[in-house]
């Protein structure tokens, strides 16, 4: 389908080469994703957001409070 916009996509490789990195989160509907992401087991395949991993410096997330509903607190 033509959707009249060019797009432009990165593999794991040049995004974590990136001198900085930032994902934003926002919304309940990724509430369980984000929770899976971050907290869950390591599955790369199913969740490609695992495989970055930045040489640099660690990703910034920019999540709102929807979004971090089913995260975990950590002391």
């Amino acid at each position: 389908e033509v959707v009249g916009m060019w797009r432009l996509t990165l593999t794991p490789p040049p995004i974590n080469a990136a001198r900085r990195v930032a994902f934003l989160v926002s919304g309940e509907s990724k509430a369980e994703v984000l929770r899976q992401v971050l907290q869950g087991p390591r599955k790369p395949i199913e969740l490609p957001a695992q495989t970055i991993r930045p040489s640099e410096r660690p990703a910034v997330w920019l999540i709102d409070a929807a979004a971090a509903a089913k995260l975990e607190r950590r002391a």
